[in-house]
């Protein structure tokens, strides 16, 4: 596995592995957008387990394609565990402050639309 990467190359693969997502309409992106940390963590588990196969005959994308998911892996979770029957995560604290924010921003729209209401 390569390990000294530039910056321009990585922001490809984590790119390239949301495109595919997206395409495969798993959404990576609506996920976090979300705070989906369960289906995330799943996607990317399942993603890990058929990586051998859909890249057998390309290695090399599939290396870049597994850099990319870890990127996305590390960035949000502390670990994913998948033991083939279920997926056991923890979210980041990058997730968790993400989660925190998107419930502040609906409780407060929620508010706001209370008021609203009241007028």
């Amino acid at each position: 596995m390569r390990k000294n990467l530039n910056f321009e190359q990585t922001v490809f693969e984590i790119k390239s592995y949301a495109e595919r997502n997206a395409h495969s309409h798993s959404g990576i992106g609506r996920f976090i957008e979300r705070c989906e940390w369960e289906t995330l963590a799943k996607r990317i588990a399942y993603d890990k387990s058929t990586l051998p196969k859909v890249f057998k005959n390309r290695q090399d994308e599939g290396i870049r394609m597994r850099i990319a998911i870890g990127k996305c892996e590390h960035e949000w979770y502390d670990y994913i565990y998948d033991d083939g029957a279920q997926v056991v995560w923890q979210p980041s604290e990058k997730a968790s402050k993400k989660s925190k924010a998107l419930m502040k921003r609906m409780k407060d729209k929620a508010e706001k639309l209370g008021a609203a209401r009241k007028d």
